[in-house]
């Protein structure tokens, strides 16, 4: 809440000082306009040093060329890529996500999330301006002025070529300046993407072993008692967790007895105790259900056999009969007279459940995952953990930073994963703060920094990765007044020039005609209009497919 108050905060301080000064004449002198709330800074200095930059006039023409084959082949990519989504959105076939990602959002304060932003946005704007004005004066096309755009914080950067100049360059230069930009920005993201993966990213290490906390189930006993994501258990019963298997496989002592648990949060140690045994965190519709077992239980006992880790409770559970009902015990969370306090007690209300055929439920549920060995085991439909908790090796963040695409072995796409690793920001798992900072430090050559610092420089490489990707992905589309469009608009043009200039006088009697300008820029229009519409059901999808 403190990051909305002082974002409010600088807005309006922000909205009265632009509100005070806009008719000053020191407001035009220095070359400001208003554009709405955008503060609009014009600016000839600049100029001299981009024209000492594009020196080289014919180096940036072979420079312009591979920029134009790179934002060609953005422009195809994120135009099909476009498309089927929005086929898939419209069959409602469920598209590559980070919806997977096992760790619970961060709870990023805004004042962070903006500073990461404006810092990203500001570079890739700069990336991809400057690379504009770079290939304009390298190819005669004289710059009238440079600027910034503020809202609050500056936001933005822009270059105007003399409007004359441009139009005389011809369509093959205006094709090299237009991609000039998205190319950059697509170029600095590789970068940037190389400095996480290869250099900074392999050096994250967890500072102790153990499991990393990365869900809590409803009502479960974790919850209850205050354990958080993003904790790390190091330790039950005095038994060392070296990694979340060793967790998942713990086998306990007496269902519902106490076990002190220690666990790492927030920098600091601490040791609580818990009840032990199997946790019930999802109760799926059938059997389980029908007897009254709700996530949060301990199930204390199956078939007269008291249960002491998860793999004893799936062995019983598939090996125990459905022709009659099966004994069952369970612990909630009540008052316990013995003990004059809360804890987890018998519940008297559940005493049996009846088993089905594992079979025939996944035939009626999950078909896909169906397996003929399924035939001769039963099934209670209930997922279970140890104190509730879903816990993953501390590896798992370290993965998702510097190793975000899968070998085959994984079994996932690489567009999955890929969207999966761009979209960390909209998911809250990005920029990394703490708590997670805090369970990790530097290794190797970097070890040489502070935690604190070592963690921004990663988040402002992700960070600058992120909005040059997007920003130069977003300008290759073929629509104006994108830079992909202009591309494509005159490379259509030059075309239907040089066919023109092709066409005889048999032609001309027969019929055929050059094509105009004109019908040039209307047919680009209606391409825009198609790309506007797929984004604007793809947005629309995004708020009304989960309600349908």
């Amino acid at each position: 809440m403190n990051g909305y108050i002082i974002a409010a905060a600088a807005t309006t301080v922000y909205l009265i000082l632009i509100t005070a000064f806009r008719r000053s004449a020191l407001f035009r002198r220095l070359g400001m306009d208003l554009y709405g709330p955008i503060l609009l800074w014009r600016t000839k200095r600049g100029r001299r040093t981009i024209s000492k930059a594009a020196a080289k006039p014919s180096f940036w023409k072979h420079v312009g060329v591979l920029a134009t084959g790179v934002c060609l082949i953005s422009t195809v990519l994120v135009t099909l890529f476009l498309a089927w989504e929005s086929v898939v959105a419209y069959d409602g076939t469920q598209s590559p996500d980070s919806a997977d990602i096992a760790l619970g959002p961060l709870g990023i304060d805004t004042v962070v999330l903006v500073i990461y932003l404006a810092v990203g946005l500001a570079i890739a704007v700069l990336v991809h301006e400057l690379a504009h004005g770079i290939l304009a004066s390298a190819q005669g096309i004289e710059i009238d002025s440079l600027g910034l755009l503020f809202f609050v914080i500056p936001f933005g950067a822009f270059i105007e070529p003399n409007d004359d100049d441009l139009k005389k360059a011809g369509p093959r230069a205006r094709i090299r300046l237009y991609s000039s930009g998205p190319a950059a920005n697509l170029v600095v993201a590789l970068v940037c993407l190389v400095v996480l993966l290869g250099v900074l990213g392999p050096t994250i290490e967890p500072r102790a072993d153990g499991a990393l906390v990365t869900e809590i189930g409803e009502d479960s006993p974790a919850e209850i008692l205050g354990l958080s994501i993003w904790s790390e258990v190091t330790d039950v019963g005095g038994v060392p967790v070296r990694d979340a298997s060793s967790l998942r496989n713990i086998s306990f002592g007496d269902p519902g007895n106490s076990v002190p648990v220690t666990y790492l949060y927030g920098g600091r140690e601490t040791t609580a105790y818990f009840p032990e045994g199997v946790v019930v965190t999802t109760v799926l519709q059938g059997p389980a259900l029908s007897a009254g077992i709700k996530p949060g239980m301990i199930v204390q006992s199956l078939d007269n056999v008291t249960i002491h880790n998860i793999g004893q409770f799936i062995s019983v559970t598939e090996n125990a009969t459905r022709d009659s009902p099966v004994n069952i015990t369970v612990l909630r969370y009540g008052y316990d007279s013995s003990l004059g306090r809360e804890w987890w007690v018998e519940d008297p209300d559940i005493r049996y459940v009846n088993l089905t055929s594992k079979w025939v439920y996944f035939y009626k549920h999950f078909p896909d995952l169906n397996r003929e060995e399924y035939k001769n085991l039963s099934l209670i439909g209930v997922s279970t953990a140890p104190f509730g908790i879903r816990v993953e090796d501390m590896d798992y963040l370290p993965r998702l930073i510097a190793h975000p695409f899968p070998s085959q072995q994984e079994g996932e796409s690489f567009a999955k994963t890929a969207l999966k690793f761009v979209a960390l920001p909209s998911l809250g798992y990005s920029p990394v703060v703490s708590p997670a900072t805090d369970l990790y430090e530097p290794s190797g050559v970097l070890s040489v920094l502070p935690n604190d610092a070592y963690w921004i420089l990663i988040n402002l490489v992700y960070w600058v990765f992120w909005a040059n990707l997007l920003l130069g992905l977003a300008n290759s589309l073929p629509a104006l007044p994108f830079d992909g469009g202009y591309m494509i608009r005159d490379a259509i043009k030059d075309l239907a020039f040089r066919r023109g200039q092709r066409l005889t006088g048999f032609d001309r009697a027969i019929g055929r005609r050059p094509v105009m300008d004109q019908h040039v820029d209307r047919a680009m229009w209606v391409v825009s209009a198609l790309v506007y519409i797929m984004l604007a059901s793809l947005m629309f999808w995004q708020i009304v497919g989960p309600l349908i």
